[in-house]
């Protein structure tokens, strides 16, 4: 939070981080992804932030870059670049939607691997 208090100060029209999650808890990184939607919705400057975890984009970006193999990138908007078939080519695991409920009562989608192992019951 430190961090980003710093770069706002700086009043500069661009806001750049680079992977502001890494290291977190779920909990910090869940206040760090909310901070970042927030400020994303004031529209007061633009904010590019690096992420290896496409739910990070889901939560606080409109636009998303995928640098694919290859040295490929594809770019759009979240909605159409953030899906199974498309992120399991840039990451190499299948990977699929699930519903998960919120804290209040409602629910929300995010995209996760599907890793190989056991199914749970």
């Amino acid at each position: 939070m430190v961090l980003i208090a710093r770069a706002l100060a700086t009043g500069s029209p661009v806001l750049v981080f680079d992977e502001p999650t890494s290291a977190l808890d779920l909990g910090n990184q869940a206040k760090t992804l909310e901070l970042l939607d927030t400020l994303r919705l004031r529209r007061d400057f633009a904010i590019i932030f690096t992420t290896h975890d496409p739910n990070h984009a889901l939560a606080a970006a409109d636009d998303v870059l995928l640098m694919m193999p290859g040295g490929r990138e594809i770019h759009g908007p979240v909605s159409q670049m953030i899906e199974p078939d498309s992120l399991s080519e840039l990451y190499g695991v299948p990977m699929r939607w699930v519903e998960v409920k919120g804290p209040t009562g409602g629910t929300r989608r995010a995209i996760l691997p599907a890793f190989s192992g056991t199914e749970a019951a």
